[in-house]
């Protein structure tokens, strides 16, 4: 194959119409960057092995299920090359997320272990994640590479010269995933005036609730809502320290500071060690270090876009298929 041939890539995504596949998989793949590189194709249903014998490649999107890997053996047989996508801890997933049960499963876990022996290389979002799946899997970090989530101008415009005016409020957005995160912080939630919750709002909780649309409509919806501030309230857990900072590259294009853990993956926010509620009220004032702060962040999420960060995306690409 000549480098200038274009690559045909099948893809396997649990779903790719969601959040997830925007920042990891149909979004990256699919952005202007890629263009004259590779066409990605979504499986379809009821696929065969003669589907996909006509691709150069198979990209599993999050693969989890034991069906998922009968995929990769397929693949394997074909001798295709397998480029296996994680952003979030699998076998790690809090009892308090729905998603606990699903993953628990004897059948999951030993698909999950099985696909990550078996690719020929790993993305992950963030270094955590590289480390926990090395350790785990007893697998060379060179196979695991990061690629961090980026700013993709088709979701979210470029972040605004200053942060918005205090006047836009505080805001919580997720979905009931977050439930333990939030009972734990209950107290100082308590402390603290949330406007507006995106997504999820608990019962015992202030403020009104903005349904989650789907991702275009999530997107454009907290952008036209100018928020002041955005905070994370996340539980120091292995699955929460390696989770990515999608939260906040939303937040800064929006024009919010982001309160958030004082963990690596957080850099360029109000960062909480033990106090959410007094950081989030300290980030709620209007002073020159949340001006300077969200400099800072605008400046970041400008360098992370989407077109640098897929750079490393075509070099594996590169890689795999021995061009």
């Amino acid at each position: 194959m000549r480098r200038s041939d274009l690559v045909q890539m099948h893809v396997l995504s649990p779903e790719s119409q969601d959040a997830l596949s925007a920042w990891r998989c149909f979004g990256p793949l699919t952005h202007r960057s890629m263009k004259g590189i590779v066409q990605a194709t979504e499986l379809p249903p009821n696929f065969g092995w003669a589907t996909l014998a006509n691709a150069d490649l198979l990209f599993m999107h999050r693969p989890f299920r034991p069906n998922h890997y009968m995929v990769m053996r397929w693949a394997k047989r074909l001798h295709l090359p397998v480029w296996v996508d994680w952003d979030d801890w699998l076998l790690e997933v809090p009892e308090g997320n729905n998603a606990h049960r699903t993953y628990i499963l004897p059948e999951n876990r030993e698909a999950i272990k099985s696909i990550a022996l078996e690719a020929d290389v790993i993305t992950v979002s963030t270094r955590y994640l590289r480390e926990l799946i090395s350790q785990e899997f007893k697998i060379d970090l060179r196979k695991i590479v990061v690629v961090p989530n980026a700013w993709d101008e088709r979701f979210l415009p470029p972040p605004p010269e200053e942060p918005n005016p205090l006047v836009g409020g505080l805001h919580w957005r997720g979905t009931n995933s977050h439930v333990r995160d939030l009972e734990l912080f209950k107290d100082q939630v308590l402390k603290l005036k949330v406007n507006y919750w995106h997504g999820y709002k608990p019962f015992w909780a202030k403020g009104e609730l903005i349904p989650l649309a789907d991702w275009l409509g999530y997107t454009e919806n907290l952008v036209a809502m100018r928020p002041a501030t955005v905070f994370v309230a996340l539980e120091d857990s292995p699955f929460n320290r390696a989770k990515s900072n999608c939260a906040w590259i939303e937040a800064t294009c929006a024009g919010a500071v982001t309160v958030a853990p004082q963990w690596d993956e957080w850099s360029h926010c109000y960062r909480y060690r033990e106090s959410l509620s007094r950081t989030t009220k300290c980030a709620n004032r209007s002073t020159k270090s949340r001006r300077r702060i969200f400099q800072e962040s605008r400046n970041a999420v400008h360098d992370l876009n989407i077109a640098a960060v897929n750079q490393e995306r075509v070099r594996i690409l590169y890689d795999l298929v021995r061009i």
